[in-house]
């Protein structure tokens, strides 16, 4: 039987309230308070009951050790990463804990409602604190902030690893060129045209460029495998997401090897063989 950890303990009225799918089975009413039952979202079915219905299956919680049926399966919620196993129990008024977050639907601007809740509250105890009052939009926000500052700095890293990788093929090809000034005047002198040194120097970059190509996706199929927690609706092989990396750097390296080539195809025969 699979130990369960995530989620946390909900109300009736919890999934309906947030917009959150109910895949399987049915969601928390108050008559479950007398049993001991457990909803899981969707990626702790697959995990722990692949092929198989999740209804009626039994789990244990790690922290109080309590067994508990599973009635329904809800869609992924993304907590704290894509991929978390998250399993639900009823909320119970004697384990009510003092930052308990109330939930509250409405149709008009969630704004207005606010005296309203703090009175409904208040109405049951008025000793309750209420510390802060926030929309859901609000509150996704500053869930996302961390993770949209992390996409946001490896998109900079990227960005300047791409820039050197496009100087450092420009500066090999460059460098390849001056070293072959009287080779490429010799062969201009024995017929070969402009075009033939183009695709003679635009061929070695892009040789070049194919070799550290197919090391760097080899590599990038290991490490992303780590990274998958990191990934929303994407897999770590996406076909598309390596296509247009691919593509991308190989433009890059094109581009680098671009002038480069209009040099060499401007290199006077003459001078070229005066200088040897």
């Amino acid at each position: 039987m699979p130990a369960a950890f995530g989620g946390g303990d909900v109300g009736p009225g919890y999934f309906r309230t947030l917009g959150i799918r109910i895949l399987e089975g049915r969601e928390f009413v108050s008559e479950d308070r007398t049993a001991s039952p457990a909803i899981v979202n969707e990626a702790a079915a697959k995990r722990w009951w692949p092929g198989q219905s999740a209804l009626g299956k039994r789990l244990r919680f790690i922290a109080n050790g309590q067994w508990a049926t599973v009635i329904g399966v809800v869609g992924d919620v993304k907590a704290h990463s894509v991929n978390d196993v998250q399993v639900y129990q009823l909320l119970q008024p004697e384990n009510m804990q003092s930052d308990a977050t109330l939930v509250a639907l409405t149709s008009g601007d969630p704004g207005s409602i606010a005296g309203a809740l703090k009175g409904q509250v208040w109405s049951i105890d008025p000793r309750v604190p209420i510390t802060e009052l926030t929309t859901l939009t609000d509150a996704m926000a500053e869930t996302m902030s961390r993770p949209r500052f992390n996409v946001l700095l490896l998109g900079a890293f990227a960005v300047v690893g791409l820039l050197l990788a496009a100087i450092g093929i420009y500066g090999v090809i460059s460098y390849s060129v001056g070293q072959r000034t009287q080779e490429i005047g010799l062969r201009m002198a024995l017929g070969a045209l402009p075009r033939d040194i183009r695709r003679s120097v635009v061929g070695e970059a892009m040789l070049l460029a194919g070799v550290g190509l197919a090391i760097g996706v080899a590599g990038a199929l290991v490490v992303t495998r780590v990274m998958t927690s990191m990934l929303f609706e994407v897999s770590p092989a996406d076909p598309a997401s390596f296509a247009v990396t691919v593509a991308t750097l190989g433009g890059t390296a094109l581009a680098a090897a671009w002038l480069p080539a209009r040099r060499a195809m401007r290199v006077d025969p003459m001078i070229a063989l005066r200088a040897e």
